[in-house]
Protein backbone atom coordinates (compact mmCIF):
# COMPACT_ATOMS: atom_id res chain seq x y z
CA UNK A 1 0.00 0.00 0.00
CA UNK A 2 1.33 3.43 -0.86
CA UNK A 3 0.32 6.99 -0.62
CA UNK A 4 1.33 9.10 -3.15
CA UNK A 5 1.13 12.97 -4.00
CA UNK A 6 3.47 14.77 -6.48
CA UNK A 7 6.39 15.13 -4.62
CA UNK A 8 6.53 12.66 -1.91
CA UNK A 9 5.50 8.53 -0.98
CA UNK A 10 4.52 7.46 1.98
CA UNK A 11 4.52 3.66 2.49
CA UNK A 12 3.15 2.01 5.60
CA UNK A 13 4.81 -1.16 6.97
CA UNK A 14 5.03 -4.08 9.14
CA UNK A 15 7.82 -6.37 9.93
CA UNK A 16 8.19 -9.23 11.77
CA UNK A 17 11.39 -11.09 13.45
CA UNK A 18 11.79 -14.00 15.32
CA UNK A 19 15.30 -15.10 16.98
CA UNK A 20 15.68 -18.24 18.36
CA UNK A 21 18.57 -19.42 20.42
CA UNK A 22 19.77 -22.54 22.02
CA UNK A 23 22.68 -22.95 24.43
CA UNK A 24 24.36 -25.66 25.55
CA UNK A 25 27.07 -26.18 28.10
CA UNK A 26 29.08 -28.67 30.03
CA UNK A 27 31.09 -28.19 33.26
CA UNK A 28 33.33 -30.56 34.42
CA UNK A 29 35.27 -30.09 37.81
CA UNK A 30 39.31 -30.86 37.12
CA UNK A 31 39.98 -30.74 41.13
CA UNK A 32 39.71 -34.94 40.54
CA UNK A 33 36.04 -35.30 41.94
CA UNK A 34 34.88 -36.18 38.66
CA UNK A 35 31.53 -33.97 38.56
CA UNK A 36 30.27 -32.69 35.65
CA UNK A 37 27.62 -30.67 34.99
CA UNK A 38 25.32 -29.87 32.30
CA UNK A 39 22.75 -26.66 31.55
CA UNK A 40 20.71 -26.55 28.43
CA UNK A 41 19.31 -22.95 27.82
CA UNK A 42 16.90 -21.69 25.16
CA UNK A 43 16.02 -18.07 24.36
CA UNK A 44 13.11 -17.02 22.37
CA UNK A 45 12.00 -13.48 20.80
CA UNK A 46 9.62 -11.89 18.56
CA UNK A 47 9.94 -8.31 17.58
CA UNK A 48 7.09 -6.78 15.60
CA UNK A 49 7.84 -3.18 14.14
CA UNK A 50 4.92 -0.60 12.90
CA UNK A 51 6.21 2.10 10.57
CA UNK A 52 5.72 4.46 7.81
CA UNK A 53 8.84 4.98 5.18
CA UNK A 54 8.58 8.30 3.67
CA UNK A 55 10.16 9.55 0.67
CA UNK A 56 10.13 12.69 -1.36
CA UNK A 57 11.03 13.70 -4.97
CA UNK A 58 12.84 17.04 -5.52
CA UNK A 59 10.87 17.76 -8.08
CA UNK A 60 13.12 18.60 -11.24
CA UNK A 61 11.84 15.89 -12.90
CA UNK A 62 8.10 16.97 -12.12
CA UNK A 63 9.16 20.40 -13.74
CA UNK A 64 10.70 19.16 -16.63
CA UNK A 65 7.26 17.30 -17.55
CA UNK A 66 5.46 20.30 -16.67
CA UNK A 67 7.75 22.09 -19.42
CA UNK A 68 7.14 19.29 -21.51
CA UNK A 69 3.34 19.64 -21.40
CA UNK A 70 3.60 23.57 -21.55
CA UNK A 71 4.97 22.62 -24.86
CA UNK A 72 2.45 20.17 -26.33
CA UNK A 73 -0.19 22.47 -25.34
CA UNK A 74 0.91 25.45 -27.40
CA UNK A 75 1.65 22.98 -30.32
CA UNK A 76 -1.53 21.24 -30.39
CA UNK A 77 -3.14 24.98 -30.21
CA UNK A 78 -1.14 26.39 -33.41
CA UNK A 79 -2.24 23.22 -35.32
CA UNK A 80 -5.88 23.65 -34.36
CA UNK A 81 -5.15 27.62 -34.69
CA UNK A 82 -3.76 26.48 -38.54
CA UNK A 83 -6.60 24.24 -39.45
CA UNK A 84 -9.17 26.63 -38.72
CA UNK A 85 -7.78 29.33 -41.07
CA UNK A 86 -7.41 26.89 -43.47
CA UNK A 87 -10.99 25.88 -43.48
CA UNK A 88 -13.00 27.58 -45.98
CA UNK A 89 -16.09 29.22 -45.09
CA UNK A 90 -19.17 27.15 -45.47
CA UNK A 91 -22.47 28.65 -47.38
Amino acid sequence: MEFRGKTFALRPFVDFTHIFESYKATVTDTSGTGYTSTADESFGLTLTTFGIAVSWFTGLELEKLEKMDDKLDRIERKIDDQKKSATPPQL
